[in-house]
């Protein structure tokens, strides 16, 4: 929800609640669903929280009715989840272990076959380097998926090593943009036209892409 102001979380939430918004005003929003919620038992899942003031301006919409209603917040931020603790204290995810890397590498790259011999010193290698990423992990097997050769990942391998966790999110983004096919590079790249949580149907996007002769119309 990063980047979403108060009414149009609102909004989203409300048009759940009671689908058809087509006579109720923006200004209106906050208070509209405050009233269809009330006394009325709810789960709202608000992911991605980025700055306490995005729950600061939408609590107000929430009723206390001390009916078991729940609301769960995620964020990255560590701070964030502290200044919004309210019935609990904040629930940190865990790194992966060894052991759940490597599954779960394994599972991305090969589909359920098993690892060949001559790529299991390195992929467990790679694996490992990921620190328990699972973002990490799914990124860098989505660039090696295709090139299962034991010296391009003992480089791999290498590099993850020599880089700190912090930075390897940022590393790895940056290696999978790299070694997209030429013709792919400028399609993912238009995508950043588009403003932030912008939502627009797959089916305008390859119009916009066949217009600019990144996509070819082949037998129609």
């Amino acid at each position: 929800m990063h980047g979403l102001g108060k009414t149009t979380l609102a909004r989203k939430i409300l048009k759940q609640v009671i689908g058809n918004l087509d006579d109720i005003k923006d200004e209106d929003m906050p208070d509209k669903l405050r009233k269809n919620i009330m006394r009325r038992r709810y789960l709202i899942v608000l992911d991605d929280i980025w700055e306490v003031k995005a729950w600061e301006e939408l609590q107000l919409s929430f009723p206390h009715d001390e009916n078991g209603s729940r609301i769960l917040v995620t964020t990255r931020n560590e701070e964030v989840g502290w200044q919004l603790k309210h019935h609990s204290n904040p629930y940190s995810l865990r790194f992966l272990t060894v052991d759940e890397s490597w599954e779960l590498f394994q599972k991305k790259v090969f589909q359920g076959e098993i690892c060949p011999p001559e790529l299991l010193r390195e992929g467990q290698r790679i694996a490992k380097n990921c620190k328990g990423l699972p973002l990490v992990i799914v990124l860098i097997a989505g660039t090696i998926a295709e090139k299962r050769q034991a010296s391009l990942w003992l480089e791999v391998a290498n590099d993850l090593s020599s880089h700190a966790s912090e930075e390897q999110s940022m590393k790895i983004i940056e290696s999978s943009c790299d070694n997209l096919e030429d013709h792919s590079k400028p399609i993912l790249l238009y995508m950043g036209l588009f403003p932030e949580d912008h939502k627009f149907p797959v089916s305008d996007l390859l119009k916009l892409w066949m217009g600019e002769s990144f996509v070819k119309v082949v037998d129609g």
